[in-house]
């Protein structure tokens, strides 16, 4: 019976030992993750204020030209995430718990992120299309109402859907939340548990757009390179439409390096969409300001 008793207390001492180590190394991501993003998130808000100084005073070099109006909402969205969003994923990193730990804050958290990832996602998904456009028909935007149907309609829906969205499935959708304070977002909010609604996410608002982004750069080099050849007699518009290239090919990979590992991992897709975004957003102020 001694020896009963002694064999148990040996393996609740390990399991104690074991628990006491994982969070422990828990805890030391955590904050290494903690010390990597707060240098990066002070760089990201001095490059952004730059830029907006800039904006401010010289409107029409940065922002007058149409194939630039996607560059000031995609900067807005970065600087709003990496001010706010950011600094709410840094409190959580630093404490090791989702503060405040109350069902309305986890409901805003989630809506807050999805939303924010989602804005600047669709914003790039439609700059990469529309660069189509301005490069290879660029008279369409020369008509009032085209401009307005192609141009600003669709930057305002890349906006708005993504917070609308959200807002249906985490405030509006009837389930059941189980929040964790320990996982950063609280963990997943209760839409995933409804697995059509949880593919459909996936799909609408991460696969497609991803791959749409890849894909619409591609095909946006392959008709750049075949122009080149019917246009050699004016090089001014050769220059100017690998100029626009380049500078959405610079912006848009930065988004496919960090979103296309979400797109191709469900099963992680909340924890990632969180960090890897947050990095997405800090570079993309530094890009833009250099």
């Amino acid at each position: 019976m001694n020896t009963r008793m002694t064999f148990m207390r040996m393996i609740d001492s390990n399991a104690l030992k074991n628990t006491n180590t994982t969070n422990t190394v828990v805890a030391n991501h955590r904050h290494i993750k903690l010390a990597i993003l707060l240098p990066c998130q002070i760089l990201s808000i001095i490059c952004s204020l730059f830029v907006f100084i800039n904006i401010i005073y010289r409107p029409s070099k940065l922002i007058k030209s149409i194939g630039n109006h996607f560059i000031l909402p995609l900067l807005i969205t970065s600087f709003i995430q990496v001010t706010t969003e950011l600094s709410m994923v840094e409190n959580y990193l630093h404490t090791g718990i989702v503060r405040p730990s109350t069902n309305s804050y986890c409901l805003f958290f989630n809506w807050y992120e999805f939303s924010l990832n989602g804005i600047s996602l669709f914003i790039m998904l439609w700059a990469s299309i529309e660069r189509h456009i301005i490069i290879l028909s660029q008279f369409v935007f020369q008509i009032q109402w085209k401009r307005v149907v192609f141009h600003y309609i669709p930057l305002c829906i890349a906006i708005l859907y993504p917070p609308v969205c959200y807002a249906y499935l985490i405030f509006i959708y009837n389930c059941v939340n189980n929040w964790n304070y320990y996982e950063l977002l609280c963990t997943a909010p209760c839409f995933y548990q409804n697995k059509i609604l949880g593919t459909m996410d996936w799909l609408v608002n991460i696969i497609i757009p991803a791959f749409s982004i890849a894909l619409a750069n591609l095909l946006l080099i392959i008709r750049i390179i075949h122009r080149s050849t019917k246009i050699r007699h004016n090089p001014e518009r050769i220059k100017k439409n690998r100029k626009m290239t380049i500078q959405l090919l610079a912006i848009s990979s930065l988004f496919l390096i960090f979103w296309l590992p979400i797109a191709v991992t469900v099963d992680t897709i909340i924890r990632d969409r969180v960090l890897l975004n947050d990095n997405a957003d800090l570079a993309v102020s530094v890009l833009v300001a250099s």
